[in-house]
């Protein structure tokens, strides 16, 4: 059996690795288990006004925004706490040949939009450079089932680089940390011998 609390104390020293948490309870975990608060990612799409209190008097490193009932509800409870926190903004995709303004036109490769809704992705992006709680470091993916093959991650890759560029060039936005998370790797019966 994996012992969670031991792989957290071996690794609770090194600053690159974050512990993802989904809920309160994990979020509670995480701290009685005395990994480093500000290492902490809260991702849950629809996070409770419970959890966000926590996270947030917690101090913890990071909180993924899905969308602004998130972002009202952290800012209301940073305005209550006089805190602020940092948070990514998650980014949602979908099938398309047509690519959204924030992306080049020239890469022919790319067969994905980014963001999923652009004016929501818009409004929302606006409102946490604007905001005087939230400090936004950067962005959130979820690599899902569509992205199996090595063609389809490097033309996701392609479009996330140009997504952060154009946000960059027009914003004058610097993407400090880009989460990508969900990406299971499989392993074929010829490749289980090299595995470890």
């Amino acid at each position: 059996m994996i012992n969670i609390g031991n792989i957290i104390q071996e690794n609770r020293e090194r600053e690159e690795l974050h512990f993802d948490v989904s809920s309160g309870e994990e979020l509670n975990r995480a701290i009685q288990a005395g990994y480093p608060r500000d290492q902490i990612v809260y991702n849950s799409g629809g996070i409770s006004l419970e959890a966000t209190k926590m996270a947030v008097s917690y101090g913890i490193g990071r909180i993924i925004v899905y969308g602004p009932e998130d972002l009202r509800m952290i800012e209301g409870v940073c305005k209550e706490k006089s805190q602020k926190a940092n948070a990514l903004l998650h980014i949602t995709t979908r099938e398309n040949n047509l690519m959204h303004e924030f992306i080049t036109k020239d890469n022919g490769d790319c067969n994905f939009e980014l963001p999923q809704n652009p004016a929501l992705f818009s409004s929302v992006f606006r409102s946490l450079l604007c905001s005087q709680y939230v400090n936004l470091l950067g962005f959130h993916f979820h690599m899902d089932s569509r992205f199996s093959d090595k063609e389809s991650c490097q033309n996701m890759t392609f479009a996330l680089r140009d997504l952060i560029h154009n946000l960059k060039q027009i914003y004058g936005f610097n993407t400090a940390e880009l989460n990508i998370g969900g990406f299971r790797f499989r392993v074929s019966r010829d490749d289980s011998k090299h595995s470890s």
